[in-house]
């Protein structure tokens, strides 16, 4: 007994070193410049938090999420920076450069700068898990980019990395790693879930015509009835946006047609389908 009350104790102490202390706080930075200039000596990621003072959920974040035990232990492993869009001596420009449109926005970016993930508001626990998550991805990237580099064919590796790209919204580089993906293994079963999630990407940032030709990819690939569903719901939308109603129809009742498919997706379908017959 007198073992194992030991053993019990000396795990407590060791988790306790593990874990934040009862008030212990984030240790912020208002600079990004010097934040990076730091993340290249440690290896270590940078998150910024772009915010405003009129921006309600930004409260939330600062309020509820960031005193978080679980969320200052996470914080510890990465460096940590605020920006206030409204601040034109940093945080305006900052925002500029990494096309922040919305608040709160979470970026992640790689001593370089370059973004490794984009988030906004979570609560505590997603929130911790959400940044030990990308912490993992910054450790892992140069040994699947490396794999993927000297063995193209292994499928498993390259979805790992074109999902990571995904994360990261970096959607040229995706696109290459799913084009080998085809190439390599054209029947993996995920192929079409990846060419789907690029596509829909790319029509969030208003390229419809490059998310279109990705949707045709998602749909020649489709083996599985839900990403053909919603290769072709997708370019019905496509279809909308060009105003032809006709090839935007014909898509859209494939997709509300499409047996297996979860009843949501056939609802907005059909309520489109209606709409252009009442047009």
């Amino acid at each position: 007994m007198r073992t194992i009350t030991r053993f019990a104790l000396v795990c407590v102490v060791l988790l306790s070193g593990l874990q934040a202390k009862a008030g212990e706080q984030i240790r912020w930075s208002g600079s990004l410049t010097d934040a990076l200039v730091q993340a290249k000596k440690v290896n270590k990621l940078v998150m910024v938090d772009f915010y405003s003072d009129s921006c309600v959920w930004c409260k939330r974040l600062d309020k509820d999420v960031y005193p978080d035990p679980r969320v200052v232990n996470a914080a510890k492993n990465i460096l940590m920076v605020k920006l206030n869009v409204e601040d034109s001596r940093q945080g305006t420009v900052a925002a500029t450069k990494y096309n922040v449109t919305k608040l709160p926005t979470i970026l992640f970016l790689k001593p370089d700068g370059t973004t490794v993930h984009a988030s906004g508001y979570m609560p505590p626990k997603e929130f911790s898990e959400d940044m030990q998550h990308t912490v993992d991805i910054h450790k892992n990237l140069p040994i699947w980019q490396a794999k993927f580099k000297s063995n193209p064919k292994d499928s498993a590796n390259a979805r790992q990395l074109a999902k990571t790209w995904l994360e990261a919204g970096r959607l040229p580089e995706a696109e290459q790693v799913a084009i080998a993906l085809a190439k390599n293994s054209p029947k993996d079963k995920e192929l079409s879930m990846l060419y789907n999630m690029l596509g829909q990407n790319y029509a969030q940032n208003g390229n419809i015509t490059k998310a279109q030709t990705l949707f045709v990819k998602a749909l020649a690939s489709a083996e599985a009835p839900m990403d053909r569903a919603f290769a072709n719901f997708s370019l019905g939308i496509c279809a909308m946006t060009r105003k032809d109603k006709v090839s935007a129809k014909g898509y859209l009742t494939k997709a509300s047609s499409t047996p297996g498919v979860p009843e949501g997706l056939k609802k907005k379908a059909q309520q489109i389908l209606d709409m252009i017959a009442k047009s």
